[in-house]
């Protein structure tokens, strides 16, 4: 009986280590994205990933319950003109009006036939109102095409938590 349940024990010992071994070969990576702070008036480039909508935020707009942000997903934003690297995931957030303007633009591209990835450049400036005297942020994008060819993860932004 005793050689059995050594047997037993090797076998579930073996079942273990390649449960371990088959675990970590698998291990998923996430991407860790920066977060790209986008300054009035300054024209941005790079590539919509994809974006999404009516994620709950910390600050709340007066008189309303709760204010809802859009996470836009972007690869190798930059100012257009700067030697910023092509390659860096990063994450705009959008509120208010400016998450409607991204929403419409990308909205007619894609009724033009263009998929995510979406080449585009954008602007964050200041309008005004049919209000005298009052300014609304506005976020003017051209969404250029679709890109047929992604640049690769920057190494640093891997991540396994």
């Amino acid at each position: 009986m005793a050689k059995k349940q050594t047997n037993v024990a090797s076998f579930l010992d073996e079942i273990a280590k390649m449960n371990d071994e088959k675990a970590e070969a698998t291990k998923p990576s996430y991407v860790e994205r920066d977060t790209f702070k986008v300054e009035h008036d300054v024209l941005y480039e790079g590539l919509v990933e994809g974006y999404t909508p009516g994620i709950e935020g910390n600050y709340t707009v007066e008189g309303q319950e709760r204010t809802l942000n859009t996470a836009v997903r972007l690869i190798g934003a930059r100012a257009v003109g700067s030697k910023d690297a092509a390659d860096r995931r990063s994450t705009m957030w959008l509120t208010g009006y400016t998450q409607e303007h991204l929403a419409t633009a990308v909205t007619a591209a894609q009724n033009d036939g263009i998929e995510f990835p979406m080449s585009a450049r954008w602007l964050l400036h200041k309008v005004e109102s049919g209000n005298e005297g009052r300014t609304y942020n506005r976020l003017s994008i051209i969404i250029d095409g679709t890109v047929a060819e992604i640049p690769a993860v920057p190494a640093d932004q891997f991540s396994d938590n």
